[in-house]
């Protein structure tokens, strides 16, 4: 089930993190990364997921450009991971714990 809180704190912090608008950041989906579950403590250890999406841009240039920001910008996942959680707590998102989320 989509969650649109999240999808769009995910949406937000990805365009500040690039400086572009929001609505350039489309088709985000989520995917499990990995179908098996391990036992962790007493219980089953959180599954992880990859995210997907793409950046609308003009052209062929400016996508050139745009895959360059992306390596420099995304690099620090900790930064992303920090902004992606005070989003996430901004945008009210219950169906997770924002301290849970961590990016890599």
């Amino acid at each position: 089930m989509k969650d649109e809180k999240i999808i769009s704190s995910f949406q937000k912090t990805v365009a500040a993190t690039l400086d572009v608008a929001a609505e350039k950041i489309i088709n985000i989906k989520a995917k499990p990364k990995s179908k098996r579950r391990q036992l962790s403590g007493r219980g089953l250890a959180a599954e992880g997921c990859s995210v997907d999406y793409e950046v609308l841009v003009e052209d062929d240039t400016a996508m050139k450009k745009m895959s360059a920001t992306v390596k420099e910008k995304m690099s620090d996942s900790n930064a992303f991971t920090t902004e992606l959680v005070a989003t996430m707590i901004s945008n009210g998102v219950t169906s997770v714990t924002p301290d849970a989320i961590k990016a890599d």
